[in-house]
């Protein structure tokens, strides 16, 4: 005897939807890292994205050991390290991005209290680039889960 079982399209769309979330936020990461981080290491950049007021004492000595540098760029170190390849990675339907690199930004991720939290600055994103961003993971999980098509079964 030949039992034939369909799976409904619901069905197989509904088991394609987190692989295709997942994939597609993994993809927007990875661009976030290439086309909109650079965005924070560029002049205006503190306006942009509402960096913390930096100490006055501060502004003074950098400004006049490195003048015209941005917020969040001193020596340019932290800035190198960061640009670098970024590894995407995804488990169970989370996304992380490591750095490749084993270099540590040490002065970039060292907050002493009263300073500004320059990882949660990096982060920020600002509302258009967030609507961006949705709409791009929004369309490519879209994409992904119409491509996926009803199985058949013979058992």
């Amino acid at each position: 005897m030949i039992h034939m079982e369909l799976e409904t399209c619901l069905e197989a769309k509904c088991r394609a939807f987190v692989p295709a979330l997942t994939a597609a936020v993994k993809t927007s990461v990875g661009a976030w890292h290439k086309n909109v981080m650079p965005r924070h290491f560029k002049r205006g950049a503190s306006g942009r994205y509402g960096y913390q007021k930096r100490n006055e004492k501060y502004l003074k000595y950098k400004n006049k050991r490195k003048p015209g540098r941005p917020d969040l760029v001193y020596s340019g170190y932290s800035k190198k390290i960061l640009s670098m390849p970024m590894r995407v990675t995804a488990s169970k339907g989370i996304v992380r991005g490591a750095f490749a690199s084993n270099k540590k930004t040490r002065h970039f991720y060292m907050i002493p209290s009263g300073h500004p939290n320059k990882p949660a600055e990096l982060k920020t994103l600002t509302d258009g680039e967030v609507a961006k961003m949705s709409q791009a993971v929004k369309e490519m999980t879209i994409a992904r889960v119409d491509a996926v098509k009803t199985k058949r079964r013979i058992k």
